[in-house]
């Protein structure tokens, strides 16, 4: 048994370390650090929603009781499976919270042939808890979900790992693209040129490098030897961005 969970330890290490896995870490500690968020969100709508359950509860109830002699039985009938108990009436108020669609039939019908006086009710449970409170809920998952992201030290890494690869992929584009000859390695005369490309240049300047003195630049990058080679222009030119 000991070396079964010693073979699980390691292939969990190992799933952790993969890029095939990086996205699924993400999701998994952005959602364990919302742990506690997310119950305190469902203890205080389910608060709120069994408030109004009880209030719509009681009011429709002593309606139902004495409803008006020209109210359809079809309309009581629905009032009655939306109302007619507590836990019919915390199943409707939770839909009208997630599905806020949903208050067209039941809203309406409640307005419009029991009384106006309910859409003080819907405008004010719309406007403070399906849009408000819904809401400011969203934002808070959102701000701990980037901040999970970003806390997390092996994401960071891989991000920035992801990000370097993809930076070195599009400098060797620019170096092939200015490699006319084919030899490997460019001289004055390709790099002045390579330089002067406006898409090489708003690329460069994304990765924060100053190339208005092209001569200081290929300086900077060459050996000596009057040629950069791919090694020398990533060398340098990485060099020279984390200086910045």
């Amino acid at each position: 048994r000991l070396l079964r969970l010693l073979r699980l330890a390691k292939a969990m290490r190992i799933m952790r370390v993969m890029r095939l896995f990086h996205q699924l870490r993400v999701l998994v500690a952005s959602l364990a650090a919302t742990i506690g968020s997310l119950v305190w969100s469902i203890v205080f709508l389910a608060m709120v929603q069994a408030i109004c359950a009880i209030l719509m509860t009681q009011a429709l109830g002593e309606y139902l009781e004495n409803p008006s002699p020209d109210m359809p039985t079809e309309t009581l009938l629905l009032i009655h499976e939306w109302f007619g108990r507590w836990t019919k009436s915390m199943l409707s108020m939770h839909q009208l919270t997630l599905a806020p669609a949903a208050w067209s039939s039941i809203g309406r019908t409640l307005i419009f042939q029991v009384s106006p006086a309910y859409a003080l009710f819907f405008v004010v449970f719309g406007w403070c808890v399906t849009f408000a409170i819904v809401n400011v809920i969203s934002a808070i998952f959102l701000k701990q979900t980037l901040a999970a992201a970003a806390g997390d030290s092996e994401v960071a890494i891989m991000e920035r790992m992801q990000k370097k690869a993809k930076d070195i992929a599009k400098l060797k584009e620019i170096f092939k693209e200015g490699d006319r000859d084919g030899s490997g390695s460019v001289d004055w005369t390709e790099f002045n040129t390579m330089i002067q490309n406006p898409r090489v240049r708003a690329w460069l300047g994304i990765l924060e490098l100053d190339v208005t003195d092209m001569a200081t630049v290929f300086n900077l990058l060459d050996d000596g030897d009057g040629h950069i080679e791919f090694g020398e222009f990533i060398a340098g030119v990485m060099k020279c961005r984390g200086a910045a």
